[in-house]
């Protein structure tokens, strides 16, 4: 039996407070990440809206992915010491 299994055979051998106590926790800190995980999704929703709000609105052109990907692949290269001989 793995350590997962053990442990979940522990609380199913705990007296119905303690685990309904554990539930209760359980649900507080899934309710919390999923604030979290929401918050930060609606977070880069309002980026990306932001972003192609502020494009709309000026007379920058967009370039083609392989071509900005090689200038990006480029400038990170110049940014990098010389290797060590």
């Amino acid at each position: 039996m793995d350590e997962a299994s053990r442990l979940i055979q522990q609380v199913l051998d705990l007296p119905f407070e303690d685990r309904k106590h554990l539930r209760d926790l359980l649900e507080e800190s899934l309710h919390a990440e999923r604030l979290v995980d929401d918050a930060y999704a609606d977070a880069w929703t309002a980026e990306i809206d932001r972003r192609i709000e502020e494009y709309r609105r000026s007379d920058m052109e967009a370039k083609p992915w392989p071509e900005f990907r090689a200038e990006m692949e480029q400038m990170l290269a110049d940014r990098r010491p010389p290797a060590a001989s």
